[in-house]
């Protein structure tokens, strides 16, 4: 496929979505609930009802974020019901009007709720990593949503790491946030170490996978031929259903917290280890996320999180064996970090 026709195809599909999408914005007569005090609300848009626990995650702490820190009633719009009500929110939507969007790994769909929702409402974007690729589609993406976020002065973008933010004040005008990825909020009720047994295995199986991660069988087999027990899983699930998305994240929250070690290619893999207290050695993706948020928020806070990367990939074993006997978590908690946004929502609902 040459470059010409992959832009072509990649303008033409963006077109049809785009169409789509706003032809079910213009007829959908469907209300997100009548009786429902936009004034006295946060409407939380975009919010995962997809198969990607990781962003379920994001989902349910963020809920519990907003709940914590706001006296408002918090509602949750599903990621496949945005388009349906946009009209009717639109119509209702006040200054006093706040919007959440959803926090994640990219900016790539997140100009539509912007732009959508104009500048009377205050939209606070939630922890997010910037990673446009240098080539036409990256571009075509970014400069969408330098155009939608210059549109609105009442939207704050949130980045989840220094790069990110670095990034986000050479292209945004808007007001810019630094914290930690939301789930390193969530409240968890932790395992002793000494009531875990054997490894589990987090691994990717998409296109974000690191070449580096393809050793960690090879670096497995000694650990299996001394008899550790390995179960494998994934950050997926395949049968879904979204009125189960609770029972999938306390399925995996209970696969963690029950292992005594814990190696993943998945950032929320990492922060499920974090918030769980449980063992992890974590390889990186192919982009920054993972690297970035260890070395800004859990190098050097903590002894039970370890990053391995290609320069010390020989210590893999020595590292997996010392984590599989360890006694004492040591980690450093982040609630502080969340100041710049709690302060945020807290002005907001004045």
């Amino acid at each position: 496929m040459n470059k010409l026709y992959r832009n072509t195809l990649f303008r033409t599909k963006y077109a049809v979505k785009t169409i789509l999408a706003l032809i079910n914005e213009c007829v959908s007569t469907a209300k997100i609930d009548p009786n429902l005090d936009l004034n006295e609300s946060i409407i939380f848009m975009l919010a995962c009802d997809y198969n990607n626990i990781g962003d379920a995650l994001i989902r349910e702490s963020q809920i519990q974020f907003l709940e914590r820190y706001s006296s408002r009633k918090v509602y949750a719009i599903n990621y496949g019901d945005t388009f349906k009500y946009l009209k009717d929110i639109k119509k209702r939507a006040t200054e006093k009007t706040i919007i959440a969007l959803t926090g994640g790994g990219d900016t790539d769909d997140r100009y539509t709720g912007i732009e959508i929702s104009g500048n009377r409402c205050k939209i606070i974007g939630f922890p997010q990593t910037i990673d446009y690729s240098n080539s036409n589609r990256g571009r075509y993406y970014k400069n969408k949503t330098m155009r939608a976020y210059a549109q609105n002065k009442n939207f704050i973008f949130t980045s989840r790491e220094k790069k990110t933010y670095g990034a986000a004040k050479k292209l945004f005008s808007n007001k810019i946030l630094l914290t930690p990825d939301i789930v390193f909020s969530h409240r968890q009720i932790n395992n002793p170490l000494n009531k875990r047994e054997g490894i589990g295995l987090l691994l990717r199986k998409d296109e974000e996978i690191n070449p580096i991660s393809k050793k960690i069988p090879s670096l497995l087999k000694t650990l299996n031929e001394n008899g550790v027990k390995i179960d494998s899983s994934d950050m997926t699930v395949s049968a879904f259903n979204k009125r189960n998305i609770k029972k999938y994240i306390k399925v995996k929250i209970e696969f963690a917290k029950t292992k005594k070690l814990v190696i993943t290619d998945r950032l929320h893999g990492m922060i499920l280890c974090y918030i769980t207290n449980t063992p992890c050695i974590v390889f990186p993706s192919c982009n920054h996320k993972i690297i970035e948020t260890y070395n800004n928020w859990l190098n050097g806070n903590q002894n039970f999180i370890y990053l391995v990367n290609e320069k010390n990939i020989s210590s893999f074993q020595r590292k997996a064996k010392e984590l599989l006997s360890l006694k004492n978590v040591i980690k450093k908690p982040l609630d502080d970090e969340f100041s710049p946004l709690i302060a945020t929502i807290t002005k907001s609902c004045e």
